[in-house]
């Protein structure tokens, strides 16, 4: 705390602000909150020190409206609720996001610009999947300009075909990604605000170079990329359920009665799925204890189609009526139901009451290469590298043969690329959980995985 006050001071002193800004605040914990709130008592005779701007996702309204919470919340004194944009302001913010990523502003006009507006129904996380979808779509027909066409064909990967059939789009209130902001000014009169309403987050993990891929005009595909979930194609001949699932009458509706009590819970029948022991009350969290058992954990974003093509059991989190959360462990898929483990018992329930329960946040569990570490890359060597080699030689056109260990060379940077782009995934050529969870789902005997028939309770 010294430091960070002497700190302060210097930057006072040479009449500079400080600003601390804080992505994704629902995440932090209560006890986080409070030492960030202890940051404000810092000071001179003048006026305080540091100006905090929080952002966040619905939880965090919620997470600051609890009693022991109540001193945070106190000093916050401006916020801003960001809810669905206009169709001008659709325009706008996909010029920006454009420009910013150096694109050619006419890549989207005005006409696929309000069919935008209407299938994103304003909501920026939507727009955002819709217009980096579409950009690859017109990158893959060789086309300069994203037509109608184009973007409803993104919109049925994303969404499916039955909403686009029915012109009915997921965007249910539990769809509606928007940010809270919370500016915490502290005995600052001004807020902070750049020269445009719309900035381009820094430091995207994800963003892919687009003058890498050779041989076509560059258009801006890193403009919209999410940092967390891609989205991918639907699979293709997707096997029918069972003809047990005739008898299973899919439930109407669900409730936090019909999830697990806790996340523990949740954890506990997940392992059980993998054959491996899990003691929630052990002080080491669900992702030690599968690490401990040569597992990984893996939670992100997506949508039923990304589970699918990850093709593993997960653990979906649920928000009822009153934003009470619970979870269900996501068993089996197909085109209109899928089935869940929740507490005790297995069920089939409408993909359609899903989505309007489901923000998207998934976790599971998957069984990673040999001596697995990190994302695997240019100059990593290693039983990993070799492994990937071997599984790459299944899958691509190229045979890599088995001669002595190389290390992760340009050829087989090359093939995961490939490979990404068949997938939907980025193609940066860099094997990530992401892609080796798709890759482990295209090779024999990987265990467990969504089961496209019912299982019988």
């Amino acid at each position: 705390m010294d430091l960070i006050n002497e700190f302060l001071l210097k930057a006072h002193a040479s009449n500079e602000k400080t600003v601390l800004i804080i992505d994704e605040g629902q995440n932090l914990k209560p006890d986080v909150l409070e030492q960030m709130r202890l940051l404000t008592n810092l000071e001179t005779n003048e006026r305080k020190l540091l100006q905090i701007i929080l952002i966040g996702q619905p939880e965090l309204r919620l997470m600051l409206a609890r009693p022991e919470l109540r001193q945070v919340s106190q000093r916050i004194v401006a916020r801003y609720h960001l809810g669905h944009l206009s169709k001008n302001e659709v325009e706008g913010y996909v010029r920006h996001r454009l420009s910013v990523a150096g694109g050619d502003k006419e890549i989207f006009d005005r006409r696929v610009l309000g069919l935008l507006h209407s299938l994103s129904n304003g909501i920026p996380r939507v727009i955002n999947l819709l217009c980096d979808r579409a950009l690859l779509g017109a990158y893959s027909q060789g086309l300069r300009q994203v037509n109608r066409k184009t973007l409803l064909q993104a919109s049925r990967e994303i969404f499916g075909e039955e909403e686009m059939a029915s012109a009915k789009f997921p965007l249910s209130g539990t769809m509606k990604f928007v940010a809270l902001l919370f500016f915490v000014a502290f005995g600052l009169t001004g807020i902070l605000w750049g020269n445009t309403p719309w900035q381009t987050p820094a430091g995207n993990k994800h963003e892919v170079a687009v003058e890498s891929i050779p041989q076509r005009e560059s258009m801006p595909v890193t403009a919209f990329v999410s940092d967390e979930t891609q989205f991918t194609r639907p699979p293709q001949n997707v096997p029918p359920p069972h003809h047990g699932a005739q008898h299973q009458a899919p439930l109407t509706r669900v409730s936090i009665e019909d999830g697990f009590k806790s996340e523990h819970d949740a954890f506990e029948s997940l392992f059980r799925l993998w054959g491996k022991s899990y003691d929630p009350d052990k002080s080491s969290n669900a992702c030690a204890q599968a690490e401990a058992q040569g597992l990984l954990c893996h939670s992100g974003r997506g949508n039923l189609e990304e589970l699918r093509r990850l093709n593993r059991p997960a653990i979906l989190k649920l928000y009822d009526q009153e934003e009470r959360s619970f979870h269900l462990i996501l068993l089996a898929l197909h085109k209109e139901m899928s089935q869940f483990i929740g507490g005790q018992k297995t069920f089939a329930v409408s993909n359609g009451v899903i989505a309007d329960l489901w923000r998207g946040e998934f976790q599971l569990i998957w069984e990673p290469p040999p001596h697995y570490r990190r994302a695997l890359r240019i100059g990593d060597t290693g039983p990993a590298v070799q492994w990937l080699r071997e599984q790459m030689n299944l899958v691509d056109e190229v045979t890599f043969g088995h001669e002595d260990p190389k290390p992760y060379d340009q050829d087989l940077r090359e093939a995961v690329r490939r490979f990404q782009i068949v997938r939907g995934l980025q193609p940066d050529g860099i094997a990530g959980p992401q892609t080796l969870i798709h890759l482990k789902s295209q090779l024999p005997g990987a265990s467990p995985v969504l089961n496209a028939q019912w299982q019988e309770n």
